[in-house]
């Protein structure tokens, strides 16, 4: 019986799929849905206990580690804001509506916003983030995201007046822009801060703290537009003099 040779072939490999270009998508797993009525009812209760806490504790680490301890038995670290908007206190989207009729804001008139709420508040380079703000990536837009994500701690959120949750939002919208591509499409991106801060947001709700005087003077200057609206909200750009919020932005 003649003898069998085995041959084997070498098949070429696939080419890998191409890498999108853009930014990694940045839409958190928002993982079980917890139940909506039981969430906004245990919110409520958490939101009175808050006016306690804001009064001893201020907004400082101390009142977030209480926050953090009320907020525990949420059931999912990330909330769809969506799941909230019917409790006033938690309707960012109405105060999104009113921060795109500011002269600031009016290039985000049309726009698309998704806003999520995180059961706590992260750090970042040894700072508390109140909340993150930009353009959600190519790939998640392409799946049906928003064109841009307004992210908020909800411990913190809950701890905040209703012209902190305004400055607030306003400051996360700052980092959302409109660019064109290569084919004069507008597209979402993200932009920093313009010193540390966003001019219109000071010139609007004031200075956050002592230390922010200085860098005031600096962003208004490099901002000589926001000049009139600065002394039209009561913050004089000469001295840095103006109403102080009682926490700090990311």
């Amino acid at each position: 019986m003649p003898r069998t040779k085995t041959v084997r072939v070498s098949l070429p490999v696939p080419p890998a799929p191409p890498q999108d270009t853009d930014d990694p998508p940045v839409v958190p797993d928002l993982g079980a849905t917890p139940d909506p009525e039981a969430t906004r009812k245990r919110l409520m209760e958490i939101l009175e206990t808050a006016e306690g806490i804001r009064e001893e504790h201020g907004v400082g680490a101390d009142a977030l580690r209480h926050m953090a301890a009320l907020t525990r038995d949420l059931g999912a670290d990330y909330i769809d804001g969506a799941m909230l908007a019917t409790l006033p206190e938690f309707d960012v989207k109405a105060l999104m509506e009113e921060a795109v009729q500011l002269d600031e804001h009016a290039h985000l008139r049309g726009r698309s916003f998704q806003v999520v709420f995180r059961r706590c508040a992260g750090k970042s380079g040894g700072k508390v983030m109140f909340g993150k703000g930009g353009a959600n990536s190519k790939r998640d837009r392409a799946l049906g995201a928003a064109w841009f994500r307004v992210t908020l701690a909800l411990d913190v959120w809950c701890l905040l007046t209703l012209d902190e949750r305004r400055r607030l939002v306003h400051h996360e919208m700052g980092h959302c822009a409109v660019d064109v591509d290569a084919q004069g499409h507008p597209r979402p991106k993200t932009v920093g801060h313009d010193v540390e801060e966003f001019a219109a947001t000071w010139a609007r709700y004031g200075l956050a703290g002592d230390e922010d005087s200085a860098r005031a003077v600096a962003a208004v200057a490099s901002h000589p537009e926001t000049e009139a609206t600065c002394r039209r909200y009561g913050f004089d750009p000469v001295t840095g003099q103006g109403v102080l919020f009682g926490g700090r932005p990311c």
